[in-house]
């Protein structure tokens, strides 16, 4: 069901009976982010954003997750509460907006603002709605972010047919980079100190000592369809030592440690650490001030690289068209994936067919200052296709659906 649909717009039209504009200076906001770890990492430049476009309010973060406590590792700042409900639970998504509508008793939220995931199916993305109604009412407008059609973007793929792929601008975090919150102010927020780097510098060091050009490799993932094989790994790792880089950092959680040893094992003798699983989020994302780069399978511990500030080079699957999640919050990336065609839904996503030559090329290429900061590229065969991404203002308007049509620019929101 599109966003067209009768339904949806049935919802817009009752969601628009006495809606009303948000008022300036309001001092209580709602923010809600439907989320995993590495789509929370890319919405901190945003929520760095509403934060200062509302400096003196407090803030409820409600985050829709089916993954447990998400913002809870990011020590945020004391004028967020957090709210982690568990979409997984009727039960539990009703007992949360129960809570959250406490604070309404002596006063009403004053803007709310909503972040889907991208590809959320007509159910999921109603009941979260509603879920939301029954916490502010229907007098607030909810503020979205302005969904748009992956073709409509200024980079065109000829080859990857995505009719019908609704987009919200937030999931392109491409969209963050030209706006006043940069990645240090970001940084700031999660008030890591200079002790916490020092602390952390010491791991590092005793880790790989006396290495001085480290690199990261994240060679895992959750699911089967975005991991590139662990062979190619171990000679991506030979390349990078034959660079001048004197330390590898084998980067992920827990659930990666076993893939980073048995990755380890393949290159005995080679000055490689195995970091999976010893860091906590925080520590995770600062590392990269000390990583020139990361190379790594789409995943939260590549977009934790590229907003801690090391270079990136991202090897993805087609399960999700390109223009969603590259790690653009990063210096310089590159985001190397396979030729639409080889997509073959429900199981086989093209991740095997990306050779070791195209991800050779990009980390040659993202080491050099010149070029593009940010590109997709395309492997197809022999063939590779280069697409510059494109850095633009996200635009901020009421979600359709459930919501009134009272629309604010970009500038409007800085």
């Amino acid at each position: 069901m599109t966003l067209e649909s009768p339904a949806l717009r049935l919802l817009a039209a009752l969601a628009a009976v006495g809606a009303r504009s948000a008022p300036s200076g309001g001092e209580r906001i709602l923010i809600a982010r439907a989320t995993s770890l590495g789509d929370f990492t890319n919405f901190l430049p945003c929520l760095r954003q509403l934060t200062e476009r509302h400096p003196d309010a407090q803030v409820d973060l409600v985050l829709l997750s089916r993954v447990g406590a998400i913002a809870e590792h990011f020590a945020l700042p004391d004028n967020i509460r957090i709210h982690t409900v568990d979409v997984r639970s009727l039960g539990a998504m009703r007992a949360s907006a129960r809570t959250l509508r406490v604070p309404r008793l002596d006063g009403r939220y004053d803007h709310v603002y909503y972040a889907g995931q991208s590809a959320e199916g007509f159910s999921s993305r109603a009941k979260k709605l509603i879920f939301l109604r029954h916490i502010v009412g229907w007098r607030v407008a909810i503020t979205g972010f302005h969904a748009r059609r992956a073709r409509e973007a200024d980079v065109v793929f000829e080859d990857m047919p995505v009719a019908d792929c609704q987009i919200p601008v937030d999931a392109c975090v491409r969209v963050m980079a030209p706006l006043p919150v940069d990645r240090s102010s970001v940084l700031n927020m999660m008030r890591y100190s200079s002790d916490d780097r020092e602390s952390l510098s010491g791991r590092l060091a005793a880790a790989l000592p006396g290495a001085r050009r480290i690199a990261g490799v994240h060679a895992w993932a959750q699911f089967d369809r975005k991991r590139w094989p662990a062979a190619r790994y171990a000679m991506v790792i030979q390349h990078l030592l034959s660079l001048g880089f004197d330390g590898i950092a084998l980067l992920g959680g827990p659930a990666d440690v076993d893939s980073a040893e048995a990755l380890r094992e393949m290159l005995p003798g080679m000055p490689i650490a195995v970091l999976a699983g010893t860091l906590s989020v925080r520590d995770s994302i600062f590392l990269a001030e000390r990583l020139e780069m990361v190379v790594g399978n789409d995943g939260a511990p590549i977009h934790m690289a590229a907003l801690g500030g090391a270079r990136v080079v991202s090897v993805f699957c087609n399960y999700e068209p390109a223009g969603l999640w590259e790690p653009v919050l990063a210096p310089r990336s590159r985001s190397v994936r396979p030729v639409w065609g080889t997509r073959r839904p429900p199981t086989e996503y093209g991740i095997e067919s990306v050779p070791l030559d195209a991800v050779i090329a990009a980390i040659d290429d993202v080491l050099r200052d010149d070029g593009a900061a940010h590109e997709i590229q395309i492997a197809n065969g022999t063939e590779l296709q280069r697409y510059p991404i494109p850095l633009n203002t996200p635009v901020f308007t009421d979600l359709p659906g459930l919501v009134s049509s009272t629309a604010v620019s970009a500038k409007g929101a800085r």
